[in-house]
């Protein structure tokens, strides 16, 4: 038995320190798709002013996304010419092929965007989330940072650097994320699993166990938040 146990205490540091899995279910959220869909406005604050045509095909398309009809507006971007010049329209051109699961699409057309406009603090958010979503983390973090680089206050940029902080094992840089999405989205729970997750990984196991413990109270039917909480009491 004591054999059994060294066994475990041995591994149990890296297992709080992998990945939890993080939810299918999160680009389905009303955060998130809230959050997203907000991405579709036109920001003349932040952004160069639009042309009268740029702005009237942009008016063209959000009516159209009223419909959900996502295949029209494409088919109505990819005939316009502002496609190939527009970054503001590349970049809602983006938006939509990410909604509709074409990532590695979005993904270059976002790139286009910023190459005519490195400033565009929108699609660096976005590019980042379409990196995320395809896994490519490194890359997800670089434009996640830029846009808040560039000002960004969003929760959901704030979470996701989060996630890819923590998955490079920098968990006070991770740590400090969650807890700014935190503030926007207080009960959001794919920000409270981060927060506890790096407590954990960081050896703050009284901290962690409080959060992880609160957490499944909300979650008692998460497996993994009860092994979370079971590696703890065995450390401790």
């Amino acid at each position: 038995m004591m054999r059994l146990l060294c066994s475990l205490l041995s591994i149990n540091v890296v297992l709080a320190a992998s990945s939890l899995p993080f939810a299918k279910e999160f680009w389905t959220s009303p955060e998130f798709v809230n959050s997203f869909n907000g991405s579709y406005r036109i920001n003349a604050e932040l952004e160069p002013n639009l042309s009268t045509a740029e702005r009237g095909l942009l008016v063209q398309m959000q009516e159209m996304m009223k419909s959900n009809k996502k295949s029209e507006v494409l088919s109505t971007l990819k005939a316009s010419p502002l496609l190939q010049t527009s970054p503001s329209i590349q970049y809602n051109y983006a938006n939509v092929l990410r909604e509709k699961g074409e990532l590695d699409s979005a993904i270059s057309y976002y790139q286009q965007a910023l190459r005519k406009l490195p400033s565009f603090r929108r699609a660096h958010a976005n590019l980042g989330i379409a990196f995320f979503q395809s896994q490519k983390y490194d890359e997800a973090e670089k434009h996640l940072q830029e846009a808040v680089r560039l000002g960004s206050e969003d929760a959901i940029v704030k979470g996701l650097l989060g996630y890819c902080f923590a998955n490079a094992s920098r968990y006070e840089a991770a740590l400090l994320s969650y807890r700014h999405a935190l503030q926007v989205q207080p009960s959001f729970m794919e920000w409270q699993i981060g927060v506890a997750r790096c407590l954990h990984s960081l050896g703050r196991l009284e901290e962690a166990l409080r959060n992880y413990e609160g957490i499944a109270q909300a979650q008692p039917e998460n497996l993994d938040i009860i092994f979370q909480i079971s590696l703890i009491k065995l450390q401790q």
